[in-house]
């Protein structure tokens, strides 16, 4: 299925989300399985940052969100996004992914960039 959005769209909705839970710390549904777009150790409904991003900007897209790296669904869903704009999205999610806040996971990857 094809996003109805755009790359600026989603990176905005991504800081949004940042804003508002700047100390959130996303943890994975199981300590060494994958990470999840729809899911959290704590939340049956609350994943990732993207997958919270994706879901408020087109919530009929949550069925499609599978457990790959957001590159990869950034290609599924047909969103049209430069080489940078992939990699600021990928240095956001690898650094949450890690365990840190989402605010964090904003500023390392903005600092990347600069």
């Amino acid at each position: 299925m094809q996003a109805n959005f755009t790359i600026d769209q989603l990176i905005d909705e991504v800081r949004k989300l940042a804003n508002e839970k700047p100390d959130f710390v996303y943890e994975r549904p199981i300590a060494s399985g994958p990470c999840s777009y729809t899911k959290s150790k704590t939340s049956e409904t609350e994943g990732c940052i993207f997958g919270q991003a994706i879901f408020r900007l087109q919530p009929e897209l949550k069925s499609y969100l599978c457990d790959c790296g957001i590159n990869t669904l950034i290609q599924l869903l047909e969103i049209k996004a430069s080489k940078q704009e992939i990699i600021w999205c990928c240095r956001v999610q690898g650094y949450q992914d890690r365990a840190n806040s989402w605010k964090l996971a904003i500023e390392f990857a903005d600092e990347k960039l600069s």
